[in-house]
């Protein structure tokens, strides 16, 4: 509807270089409805730029002097700004967009902050695919290289470093695809380069995702051949989502190709912008994503890209978009008219290939859904129906946005590149079936999906559409036997509304209104919410686009030139309405009904508007009376259910009675009002009100005179008869004597809502009657004593004085008041039904306060509010003792009075500023012009002028107001001595309250304006009927009008300054919030919560009370208060006040020593929310949040750049105020710093109190650890303390100390090797032994990584090996010195290292490995290696290096030759910790380390039992992964001599031997080639091992030495993109380096398959054990992300895998080689064996002499079948359907059910030609066809014959299942006459009837239309054999009926 932030402007564009002209045109436009839509005059664009510019100025400074707390306020109102949407001038956008990018990646920002800034720069720079661009590369440019060090720097960490809870990654994810768009084209190559220099098969996920998140969607030509041969190499689900997120991205971007001459634009190829190849691969994955069980086996077509994926270790966690929305995408804005079209007659000449429109990429479409169509059918349920469902409903939407922008003069693509009417026509036919029959799904979600998708469809071509869904709507609504299936056509009725009511659209359709609104009123049913939902929801939407008024009564308008030539429509395209039936008078397929007829039929239908309105009011009487009574804890009237009821009936209540004619309104008054007299219910009071006052919105004047003089009676006459009279202060259940009072007062209260003007009146509605008014509520406010009555007197004057004094819109109806009031509507209204309006032209009729309704509410406040507050003022005299409970009782109703009135009053003035010195505002390091102000846009406030009388007689009243509550709080406070305090309970919650109404009822809040945003977004969905859709029914104008004022509003809440009775107030607010008393400490605390976050600073005056209030709870020992303790610990821990605390360094240090104070207090209660508060407080203390190196360092070039643009687009900011805030800048670092210590001190002394329960301790060292600065050293006292902990006998203490320790030592490491701050916070660091080895490609780094150690060397530790593309320059290591240590550590740091050095001493380490050796908890009995304490190991000796050696390797020896598991665990923790620190040992500590080592290698590996192999692998792994092999030579070189012997003894010791040596292959990679081939000749010869546990290892080491074969390594970006044409293989997918071996197997397995052993030994056959290795492998390699790569493999196997499926006496090989033929069709293949393998499947059905393999390949081609269904040719599919017809004809039954089935499938998916001419052939073959006597001996042979005749005509039948096309019924006739024939003949014509009627009952009214009488007997005689005079005199009757049917489409009943 509207941009954003489309901007408003009540001028013209000015003529500035600031905008772009067209945008310009287009923003000032949007803005001129938005102000012109308002009843008061809004800024001007000016005023507004002067807003902006102080907005830009603040934030500006704030970034200068790096104060962030305050922009964040500045940050928050410049998005305020946008949302009231003004033209923001480009230049200010862009350098905007810089300057909040360019703080993004600032090393070391606050994880909040960053957030928060991402989210502005969202709303700065939205790049929504295909969506209109605020910028342009032109007026923007970014670099994406300080994004990606940022990234790099969060992504890639070491191993250890990694904070699993951190999402920065993630948020910066978000960024670089907003800021890919601005990243120029030429850069592409290098983001290319460095992107896949980061390639590791093991990180796919997370490189992928970087590579589509920061490539620019311009020139991508330059990378979208790479994505498409990565994707053909690899197999990953993660990997195919976001490589189909970017086509799809690409695909709307560039929809309108180079032609449109946009810089970097891509021209389209075959199909968009893709080929042939690339399409059919998108097409494969769009068949995978339905996961449908395709195939005539049923089998999931889930891809093993999902498991592939579990092996992944993705760091970058951000779930993009659903695969199928992607899909939609790529395949609407990919379609055009690219071929020949299949319906036109010369589109097969010459052998060309036709399509569906002409269009490649809709055929492929109607190919997948056509193939997929069965599982739309409510039958077929199951886990794929969401994706269909889901799909479909994305393809309409993406389709209807492209048809519309096609449609806007600006649109760029090109005629021959748009959408056609063809297209079109064919994509509404290919979705109509599947969108029908998924109408009835059974699932909520999936039933939605369909009708949105049949909404979207009906609005494209209704003709097509509409009356399909009649049919079904009448079907459903007159049948009652399932109740789901009259939901479901409610709710698809509700969504085509739009479209049936309006002629413009759907001609023909109004006519169906009246007798649909009549069919649904019976769905108004209180014992079927759901119904009477999906009712109102219907009468809603319906109604709200016509007007009820019968117009048989007027004389219509003479049509005249409106009708076209002869008046009639003809119908331009017959064909258009083939296979549907006429609407009703139609006798040929060629006419419609005229002009004059149709508007006749649909005025006679509206005669029936007053019985339709008259029973539907009535249904709602009745629905009233039957609601429950009110009852529990909140008296509601029943439970959710009613309340939904309740709220959908109120909608269509209001709705109803706007579009009334004047006629029916007095005609429903009536009604009403008889019925209101006559009826007083207590169950219906609340509800009846609401119908009340849905009539007086829409007619005020006549409602009120109605009803007002008698209900004012009545409540008179129940006052004076004693209702309300007993006194009472609590909710309560209603008094039966009160009913009637209760009663009449909700409808007074329902007809004073609404203080409109009337237009023939002098006054307005309610000044009429306002001497009544007045009258009344003195009677009441004095009356009324229990609390429903006072309340309902309460809100009584609230809802007075808001209608008197709130601005909003009078009308809600279809058409503007001028027209609705003219007789020329109300003659031909039905003419204007389903009007829609553009913003323009919607006029809005508002109240807006007269100066004698502001009279009148200030009269209402002189002599009803004032009065009521003067005599509680006077109550509060009374001393407490003397307060009894009718004191109690006048207090609270009259304070209920009170604060109604003001919670009526919101905008009655406008506040002005205030100027109080606020002493919580801290001047030595804040400055009060940086705080943030409140927009104060003009919102039509009542009073603005302070001079004005009226305007202090209000405030005044608020003083009184302000005053009183502050004195009531005091008062009440200390009247709770003695036996009165609990009596007063009432009394302090009426007056909590009434402080939360005096605090936060100004302007609006925020809840209340997201209610009004989401009400206007539901009802914009509901009304919504194409995408970018321009014009809507007028009352959607009209809601967003309101939700616009409504966000002017808001804006005056925001930001407000305190008084001096604010304070007061939050005090006793707070106050309460510490009552012992749990009903107003829980109100207080959400009251005082709510209101820190709209008055500014009042967080700090809260804080500062609280801890005063527990330090004084804590003096008291055990004799403070628990509950005044319960409820400040309430306080704190609640989330924006912790969040405020703890982002405010002063407030740190007190928070979180007032937390770790209450050891003492022995409650639970208390000791369980501590707990909560201090852990939930935990995740705000990050290491940037403490940082201050980057607060007080200068700002980095890149953002004083962008400072500079900002101020150089819009003004420089203040000096004098930059020179303040400057001046604050050291002061406010320096107390960042104070705070800081502070809080480490006061923790570290609670660590060091022996008396601190170990639960506190446990909090402090958690918290100690937390506080640990990574840009600053510590102190000795705090490492010693966390050093001694690392001992502690608490194991969650120990924990927290051992990672404390590991981080303090690393960031000892890291400050020593980093020079600046920058490098710190980015990981940047330099070690001194680095160095560089230049290796210009992958061969020169292998010969350089094997070559001996030389004092030159360069240790390469770390290389992706299999990187995409290789860097010629390594990062490596230099040898470190022979006796040297090569590290000084800081010097800052070596008290701390000493401290450290000391505690560490022999018994330390004795005591950690005892603790590392113990058995670990009940709930964890896991013996995995504990990397965190192996980290630990090493990096103490990292930095300590022999210090502590000797000890270490005592205490191991120790350990290391015990038995018991877990110690052996702790032996190899230590010890792989003390490898992994050696890395940088001088060099003869090393070979000491090394001395020692060896010899116990043979031990450590005999000791290893299978309990244990477990972590010893891990060891090994650890130990030498990612560590260069001559560093750990004598380990490698142990684990190469280990004994492989395959005929040993022991299986286990082989185990070992295999399980060690395919570890050292897989950590080795490359490097571990030099000695992989005797391995391989080695595992190739024994793949017939009998053992299950050798065969795994020996498929595993062979796919980790296939895996170091796969090395692409590409020069660059640009050489890999040459090697990426269509017939290179860069990535190696082909590559068969192994086939020798494989044709060795193949040529075998025939003789050992001879050599077979008989019985039970077969399992030990040669054959059976390789078969078995060779198919476990295959099934193991198909589960890995280069699955691709098998298929060369596997193609001279598979022959022989088709022949053990069918071996009988194997069931493990036979399940094994089933399986794998399954699970190649869950692979991707390279095109080019598609069809060679199809080839092999059909071979082996046609030329297998056994049935079984038959039997078993069919289900395996029909899989492969449906799954490679794109990259199949006619051919191949021609020679599938002859095999299938062969096998019809196959000796075995069960083959000829399988080949019947598949067939059906293939022949779905087919031309029509080649059904029609099987159908054919098979019909001839059963006539032929005779069955001799069953003992001839031609008997078998004829009975297969006709069976398979049979099953052939089957097969046909059930390739359109959901259809009867023409040739149908006479086939099922001829079917027929064999359903007496022999099994299996018989069996399978029943079958196939029993389905055919469960596929064509929702359609069978329709369908059976297609049948004559004998055929319909056919069918009968098939389905029941008995029914055919039942179904024959259906038929007639049905035939006859519809015919002649009063309405269209009305089945049968």
């Amino acid at each position: 509807m509207d941009d954003d932030d489309a901007s408003l402007s009540s001028a013209t564009p000015a003529a500035s270089e600031e905008y772009d002209h067209l945008e310009d045109a287009k923003q000032f436009k949007s803005l001129d409805t938005y102000l012109k839509s308002l009843p008061y005059e809004c800024e001007s664009t000016d005023e507004m730029q002067e807003k902006l510019r102080l907005i830009v100025s603040r934030i500006v400074i704030c970034a200068k002097t790096r104060n962030w707390t305050a922009m964040i306020g500045w940050d928050s109102s410049l998005q305020y700004w946008m949302i009231m949407r003004y033209p923001m001038p480009r230049p200010i956008r862009a350098s905007l967009a810089k300057l909040y990018y360019e703080l993004l990646v600032t090393p070391g920002a606050e994880p909040r902050l960053i957030r928060g800034w991402a989210d502005t720069l969202a709303r700065l720079i939205p790049n929504r695919a295909g969506s209109r661009r605020k910028l342009e590369i032109s007026d923007l440019q970014l670099s994406w290289k300080s994004l990606w060090r940022v990234m790099e720097s969060e992504i890639w960490i070491k191993t250890g470093n990694h904070d699993s809870t951190r999402t920065v990654s993630t948020t910066l994810l978000t960024v670089a695809e907003l800021a890919s768009r601005y990243f120029p084209g030429s850069e592409i190559p290098a983001i290319l380069d460095t992107i896949l220099s980061k390639f590791e098969v093991a990180n796919i996920t997370t490189v992928i995702t970087l590579l589509t998140g920061f490539l620019p969607p311009t020139d991508a030509h330059l990378y979208l051949p790479i994505l498409f041969k990565l994707w053909e190499a690899l197999n990953s689900s993660q990997l195919d989502e976001r490589l189909l997120d970017i086509f799809a991205t690409l695909s709307q971007e560039h929809v309108a190709g180079a032609s449109a001459g946009i810089d970097g634009a891509m021209p389209w190829k075959d199909v968009g912008i893709f080929t042939d190849e690339q399409w059919s691969r998108i097409s494969r994955a769009c068949l995978v994503a339905m996961n449908v069980p395709v195939g005539a086996g049923g089998t999931s077509t889930s891809s093993t890209g999902s498991h592939a994926d579990l092996g992944q270790t993705s760091r970058l966690v951000k779930k993009g978009p659903s695969v199928l929305i992607t899909l939609a995408t790529l395949f609407v804005y990919s379609m055009s008219v690219d071929g020949p079209n299949l319906n036109s007659v010369d589109s097969n000449l010459g052998g060309e290939t036709a399509f569906v429109a002409g269009s490649k990429a809709l055929h492929s479409l109607n190919t997948i859904i056509t193939s997929t169509e069965t599982y739309f059918h409510p039958s077929n349920y199951g886990a794929w129906t969401v994706n269909l469902t889901t799909f479909m409903q994305r393809l309409t939407y993406e389709f209807s946005k492209r048809w519309n922008e096609e449609h806007q003069p600006e649109c760029k693509t090109p005629i021959a590149q748009r959408l056609s009417l063809g297209v079109k026509r064919a994509f509404v036919e290919t979705l109509k079936t599947p969108a029908l029959l998924a109408m009835f799904s059974k699932d909520p979600v999936s039933t939605t999906l369909a009708q949105a998708t049949l909404k979207t469809l009906s609005v494209l071509e209704p003709n097509i559409i509409m009356p399909a869904i009649l049919e079904r709507v009448y079907n459903g609504l007159e049948s009652i036997n399932e109740t789901h299936r009259t939901t479901a056509v409610l709710s698809c009725l509700s969504g085509v509304a739009s479209t049936l009511v309006s002629e413009n659209i759907f001609f023909g359709g109004q006519k169906h209104l009246m007798p649909l609104l009549e069919l649904a009123l019976p769905g108004l049913d209180i014992n079927d919410p759901l119904k009477v939902v999906c009712t109102s929801i219907l009468i809603t939407i319906t109604v709200s686009s016509i007007k009820i008024g019968d117009l048989t009564h007027t004389v219509p308008l003479d049509l005249g030139s409106d009708a076209p030539g002869e008046d009639i429509m003809v119908i331009k395209d017959p064909a258009s309405y083939s296979g549907t039936p006429l609407i009703d008078g139609a006798e040929e397929l060629g006419q419609r009904l005229s002009l004059r007829e149709e508007r006749t039929l649909v005025r006679e239908s509206t005669a029936s508007f007053p019985d339709w309105v008259t029973t539907f009011f009535r249904r709602v009487f009745a629905l009233f009376e039957n609601l429950p009574e009110e009852g529990g804890k909140s008296n509601r009237t029943g439970g959710k259910s009613e309340e939904t009821i309740l709220k959908s009936l109120r909608s269509a209540l209001d709705t109803v009675s706007a579009h009334l004619s004047n006629s029916l309104f007095d005609l429903v008054l009536r009604i009403t009002y008889e019925y209101a007299i006559s009826t007083a219910r207590a169950n219906s009071v609340k509800a009846f009100g609401d119908l009340v006052a849905s009539l007086a919105k829409a007619n005020p004047k006549k409602t009120i005179a109605k009803f007002l003089p008698y209900c004012s009676d009545q409540v008179r006459i129940e006052l004076e008869h004693g209702a309300s009279s007993t006194r009472t202060t609590t909710t309560n259940l209603p008094v039966p004597s009160d009913t009637t009072l209760h009663w009449h007062l909700t409808i007074i209260r329902g007809i004073l809502s609404n203080g409109g003007k009337d237009a023939s009146h002098a006054f307005g509605k309610l000044l009429a009657h306002k001497d009544d008014i007045l009258s009344l509520m003195r009677t009441l406010v004095v009356s009324t004593k229990n609390e429903r009555g006072y309340s309902s007197t309460g809100r009584l004057v609230g809802r007075v004085l808001a209608a008197l004094t709130w601005v909003y819109a009078l009308d809600q109806r279809f058409v503007n008041s001028d027209e609705w009031e003219s007789e020329t509507f109300n003659r031909t209204h039905n003419q204007h039904w389903g009007r829609l309006y553009r913003a323009e032209d919607v006029k809005i009729e508002w109240h807006v306060p007269s100066d004698d309704e502001i009279s009148f509410a200030l009269e209402i406040m002189d002599t009803i509010v004032k009065p009521s507050l003067d005599l509680i003022e006077a109550a509060l005299q009374v001393p407490p003792k003397g307060r009894d409970a009718v004191w109690r009782n006048d207090f609270c109703r009259y304070l209920y009075v009170v604060r109604s009135a003001w919670g009526g009053l919101p905008t009655i003035f406008l506040a002005q500023e205030q100027h109080m010195n606020d002493p919580y505002l801290d001047t030595s390091s804040e400055v009060a012009a940086l705080t943030a102000t409140s927009l104060g846009m003009k919102s039509g406030f009542v009073l603005t002028d302070p001079q004005d009388s009226r305007y202090q007689r209000i405030l005044a009243h608020r003083e009184q107001f302000g005053r009183f509550l502050h004195r009531a709080s005091v008062s009440l406070r200390h009247s709770g001595d003695g036996d009165a305090g609990d009596e007063h309970i009432d009394a302090i919650l009426a007056v909590t309250r009434a402080i939360d109404t005096y605090l936060l009822d100004y302007g609006m809040t925020r809840p209340t304006y997201a209610s009004q945003k989401k009400h206007f977004d539901t009802t914009r969905d509901l009304a919504l009927m194409t995408v970018k859709q321009k014009e809507f029914p007028r009352h959607v104008w009209i809601k967003r009008a309101q939700v616009y004022h409504a966000s002017r509003v808001h804006t005056h809440s925001l930001y407000r300054r305190r008084t001096l009775i604010d304070d007061e107030l939050i005090g006793d607010l707070l106050e309460f919030s510490f009552s012992p008393y749990t009903r107003v400490r829980k109100n207080s605390q959400a009251y005082l919560i709510t209101a820190i976050s709209y008055l500014v600073r009042s967080a700090r005056h809260v804080l500062i009370r609280t801890y005063e209030a527990l330090a004084a709870e804590l003096k008291l020992g055990k004799a403070a208060d628990p509950d005044r303790q319960k409820g400040a610990l309430y306080v704190l821990w609640s989330r924006s006040l912790t969040a405020y605390a703890l982002n405010t360094p002063v407030y740190v240090e007190p928070y979180f020593s007032t937390l770790l104070a209450f050891q003492q207090q022995e409650k639970p209660s208390i000791q369980q929310l501590v707990s909560v508060a201090i852990e939930d407080a935990f995740a705000h203390v990050t290491p940037e949040a403490m940082d201050t190196s980057m607060s007080s360092s200068a700002v980095g070039q890149g953002l004083e750049s962008a400072i500079a643009q900002v101020e150089q687009a819009s003004g420089p900011c203040g000096l004098e105020l930059l020179s303040e805030a400057e001046s604050r800048m050291e002061v406010r670092v320096q107390q960042k710093i104070d705070a800081y210590e502070k809080t480490r001190a006061s923790v570290l002394a609670i660590m060091q109190n022996p008396t601190v329960h170990w639960k506190y301790k446990q909090w402090a060292m958690a918290l100690l650890v937390r506080l640990l600065r990574k840009d600053a050293p510590t102190t000795a006292a705090i490492a010693q303390t966390i050093v001694e902990n690392v001992v502690s006998d608490h194991p969650t203490t120990r924990q927290y100390a051992q990672s404390g320790l590991v981080q303090l030592l690393r960031s000892v490491k890291a400050r020593t090797f980093s020079k600046s701050a920058e490098d710190l916070w980015l990981n940047a660091g330099k070690n001194p032994l680095r160095a560089e080895l230049h290796a210009p490609d992958f061969a020169s780094y292998l010969t350089a990584s094997l070559q001996p150690l030389t004092s030159d060397t360069i240790l390469i530790d770390a290389v992706r090996e299999d990187a995409l593309i290789w860097k010629p320059v390594l990062a490596g290591y230099k040898l470190p010195p022979e006796n040297e240590s090569a590290f000084a550590w800081e010097p800052s740091s070596r008290e701390v290292l000493a401290a450290i050095s000391t505690s560490v001493d022999a018994n330390w380490f004795s005591r950690l490995a005892s603790l590392w050796s113990q058995e670990g908890n009940r709930s964890s009995t896991s013996t995995d290696l504990r990397i965190e304490n192996l980290w630990l190991i090493k990096i103490l000796f990292k930095i300590f290096e022999d210090t502590h050696l000797d000890s270490v390797l005592i205490v191991l020896e120790s350990v290391l030759h015990h038995s018991d598991k877990f110690q052996q665990r702790a032996a190899a923790e230590i010890l792989g910790g003390l490898i992994r620190a050696s890395k940088h040992f001088p060099r003869r500590i090393s070979k000491k380390l090394w001395e020692w080592v060896s010899p116990r290698l043979p031990d450590i590996f005999a000791q290893m039992t299978p309990d244990t192999i477990t972590f010893w692998d891990s060891f090994f792994n650890v130990t030498i992964s990612e560590c260069d092999p001559r560093r750990i030579e004598p380990l490698i070189k142990y684990v190469l001599s280990l004994p492989i012997d395959f005929n040993g003894d022991s299986v286990f010791a082989l185990s070992k031997s295999l399980s060690t040596l395919g570890t050292l292959a897989d950590c080795l990679g490359a490097r571990f080639l030099p000695q992989a081939e005797p391995f391989v000749e080695l595992f190739f010869g024994n793949l017939d091992t009998p053992y299950e546990e050798i065969r795994v290892h020996i498929i595993g080491n062979l796919a980790s030495i296939m895996a170091a074969q796969w090395r692409p390594a590409y020069s660059s970006a640009k050489a890999l993109l040459e090697d990426c044409a269509p017939d290179r293989d860069p990535f190696h997918v082909r590559d068969s380096t192994h086939m020798s071996r494989i044709s060795n197997l193949v040529e075998r397995f025939p003789k050992w398959k001879a050599e077979r052993l008989p019985g039970a030994r077969v399992s030990h056959s040669t054959y059976d054990k390789v078969g078995l290795t060779v198919l476990s492998w295959i099934w193991t390699l198909a589960y890995t992300t280069r699955a691709p790569s098998i298929f060369v493999y596997v193609k001279p196997l598979l022959p022989e895998i088709l022949r053990m499926s069918e071996l009988q006496d194997s069931s493990e090989i036979q399940t094994y080689s089933s399986g794998v033929l399954y699970i190649l069709s869950a692979i991707t293949p390279p095109p080019e064996y598609v069809e060679p393998f199809t080839e092999t499947f059909i071979e082996a059905v046609k030329s297998s002499p056994s049935w079984r393999i038959r039997h078993k390949a069919i289900p395996v081609l029909s899989v492969w079948y449906f799954r490679n269904l794109p990259n199949l040719s006619q051919s191949v599919v021609s020679r599938i359907l002859a095999i299938l017809v062969e096998c019809l004809k196959d000796e075995n039954v069960e083959v000829r059910e399988v080949a019947a089935s598949t067939l059906s499938g293939v022949l779905r998916c087919s031309e029509k030609q080649n059904v029609i001419t099987l159908k054919d052939r098979f019909a001839r073959t059963a006539q032929r066809t005779r069955l001799p006597p069953r003992g001839d001996s031609n008997y078998a042979d004829a009975l297969r014959t006709l069976h398979s005749a049979v099953l052939g005509m089957i097969a046909a039948l059930q390739a359109y299942p959901y259809v009867v096309e023409p040739w149908m019924p006479s086939l099922i006739e001829r079917l027929s006459r064999h359903s007496s024939d022999p099994q299996p003949v018989s069996t399978a014509i029943r079958q196939f009837a029993a389905t055919f009627k469960k596929t064509h009952q929702d359609t069978w009214h329709v369908d059976q239309l297609m049948f004559d009488e004998e055929q319909s007997q056919a069918l009968a005689t098939m389905v029941s054999g008995t029914s055919y005079y039942i179904l024959r005199i259906y038929s007639l009757r049905s035939r006859l009926i519809s015919r002649k049917t009063p309405t269209a489409f009305k089945p049968p009943s």
